[in-house]
């Protein structure tokens, strides 16, 4: 379970720098708070029992009370974030403005992509946060309730609207939840169908039918999609040939990988490193999965 906030606080808020490789042991849910993180880099994915979602360096990352969620690495990139933790009195004002269904819909929507100045300026406005936190006065609370409440018009405002990186399963489905992990801890390995029925106790055809019905694509269409995600990460952030990258998200061979790579990205991977890498013009969110 999360660390709850202390007792005499409605507010916590910490800045932490962890291993790329950070991945939280189990599904945990808070039960007392809100929490509301900027990625200040690092590439993460986090699971949910109705699905997973996908986000960068620059995104709001977002999670209700009562949530069950289990965040993983998706490329070797440190992980750093500011994390806010608050209770709901916290923002009680700003609920009764915009009406509790805008609120809990607001929050449900888990990834918030901003502007490259957008971004700086809700980095700094965490980054007052933190230090008026830190100061710890008598006055510190209410302060950072006012800061709060503008932090989260702020995103609502000036939030980007962008196809969506969460993948929303139909009903809430464990089976499914818990494939969806093995194959993201398992992808290098190209793990079949079966096996990964047999690793959640499904025989394989209706392993297939129910995967299809809940996350929109069948199973291979899937797992090409999420090598393509660390092929694309490891093209970005590494000096890797294509070669050495096919085996490492675990193609076959590069002809492969880049048969795959044109197919579903609509170029090359060496085109893709040379345009949007050496011309920098692939911003962190901008990736589709």
């Amino acid at each position: 379970m999360p660390v709850p906030i202390s007792p005499n606080e409605s507010i916590y808020i910490e800045r932490k720098l962890m291993p790329a490789s950070y991945s939280m042991p189990t599904m945990q849910a808070s039960i007392d708070h809100y929490s509301l993180a900027y990625i200040i880099s690092g590439d993460r994915k986090t699971f949910t029992p109705n699905g997973f979602y996908i986000y960068h360096s620059g995104n709001i990352s977002m999670a209700p009370p009562l949530l069950y969620h289990r965040t993983t690495p998706i490329s070797d990139t440190p992980y750093e974030r500011i994390l806010i933790k608050f209770r709901e009195e916290m923002i009680t004002p700003l609920i009764e403005l915009i009406g509790r269904a805008a609120f809990d819909e607001f929050y449900n929507r888990r990834v918030y992509h901003f502007t490259s100045s957008m971004q700086d300026k809700i980095f700094t406005m965490c980054l007052e946060m933190l230090e008026e936190y830190e100061s710890n006065t008598p006055y510190s609370e209410l302060i950072l309730q006012g800061m709060l409440q503008r932090l989260l018009l702020t995103i609502i405002r000036s939030h980007l609207i962008l196809e969506d990186s969460a993948v929303i399963l139909k009903s809430s489905c464990k089976q499914v939840v818990d494939a969806l992990y093995y194959l993201d801890c398992h992808y290098k390995e190209d793990p079949s169908l079966e096996e990964v029925a047999a690793h959640v106790f499904l025989s394989p055809t209706y392993f297939s039918k129910l995967f299809k019905k809940q996350v929109g694509s069948t199973y291979s269409t899937y797992l090409n999609s999420l090598k393509l995600q660390h092929a694309q990460q490891l093209l970005i952030h590494s000096k890797l040939s294509i070669g050495i990258i096919a085996e490492e998200v675990g193609f076959v061979n590069s002809n492969y990988l880049c048969d795959v790579f044109k197919k579903h990205i609509g170029i090359s991977p060496s085109k893709f490193r040379k345009l949007y890498v050496n011309a920098s013009l692939l911003p962190s969110h901008s990736t589709k999965y």
